[in-house]
């Protein structure tokens, strides 16, 4: 009953990422392409293929980086569009203010707002990733010993960063609010941190409502693994860093990461959630976004 003159998407790899697309076919196609910042182990499956993804639609691209990206898919210059990354400007002012503040946030999760709250968007997303998925990136050519690895890596770094978060929480120097992926169910991820932790300490908080950005504008501090979000706190003027317990195995890496200050130790870690506002450190990775 549907006929759209647009239809907005917010990936598009192949044909069939969206079945409704095969329905639609005399409608302009427009990829938002949601992620672009890929690395080894993601960007195979990541990666537009098809005569209908390559040669029907319109690409988002943020930089010239990820257009060349594109180019090398065949897809033609014409459907290549390269605007930035707006979502970055909604740190911005006025839209800044659209967003629920901090003391909303505070009453709505029985948060203390007196105390410094670091935020952690977790990324240990091969950790949580069923069978379904798994088959899913080895079909699209990823290796077995690569997908193995990454999922030891987050595995086993979920494990030592909760510890640490655990004893953090413990001190009740700080609110902790630590949100999972939205494509992990929140069950899942407590059940998680529950083996680890049989004792949630009750300054640690697991929430999976609100937005990143609303986290990352009401946060004094941002900790994640290698999630994106650390260019976003860079972008909001927050302090970002990168908690790696263990090396990132090739895999996983991506360019920006280098320019991320590592906290690698616990000490490291309770070190940082009292520096509330971003040093010389984090002036690379604010970079690294404006160029978004």
């Amino acid at each position: 009953r549907v006929t759209p003159r647009v239809v907005v998407l917010p990936f598009c790899y192949f044909e069939h990422s969206f079945d409704c697309l095969l329905e639609w076919r005399h409608a302009a196609f427009v990829n938002l392409s949601w992620e672009q910042l890929f690395y080894r182990g993601n960007v195979q499956r990541k990666t537009p293929r098809g005569t209908f993804a390559t040669q029907h639609v319109l690409h988002h691209a943020w930089s010239e980086g990820y257009a060349e990206f594109a180019r090398r898919q065949s897809i033609p210059d014409k459907y290549i569009y390269v605007n930035g990354q707006p979502a970055y400007a909604l740190y911005d002012e006025p839209y800044r203010t659209y967003f629920v503040p901090r003391s909303l946030l505070a009453s709505r999760h029985a948060l203390d707002g007196s105390k410094p709250w670091v935020f952690f968007p977790e990324n240990y997303n091969w950790a949580f990733y069923g069978d379904f998925m798994l088959d899913a990136f080895l079909k699209a050519g990823q290796t077995a010993a690569e997908v193995q690895e990454m999922r030891t890596f987050c595995a086993e770094s979920f494990r030592e960063v909760m510890q640490w978060f655990g004893r953090l929480a413990r001190s009740g120097t700080v609110e902790l609010i630590v949100r999972p992926r939205p494509s992990t169910p929140l069950s899942d991820f407590r059940a998680a941190v529950e083996a680890v932790l049989p004792d949630i300490p009750a300054s640690m908080h697991i929430i999976q409502d609100e937005t990143v950005r609303e986290w990352i504008m009401a946060s004094d501090v941002v900790l994640s693994s290698h999630s994106t979000s650390l260019i976003e706190a860079a972008v909001a003027g927050r302090p970002a860093y990168m908690v790696a317990p263990f090396e990132i195995p090739a895999s996983l890496r991506q360019e920006w990461h280098a320019l991320v200050p590592r906290l690698e130790n616990e000490q490291a870690l309770v070190r940082a959630t009292r520096v509330t506002a971003p040093g010389p450190e984090h002036a690379g990775l604010e970079q690294q976004g404006g160029e978004g």
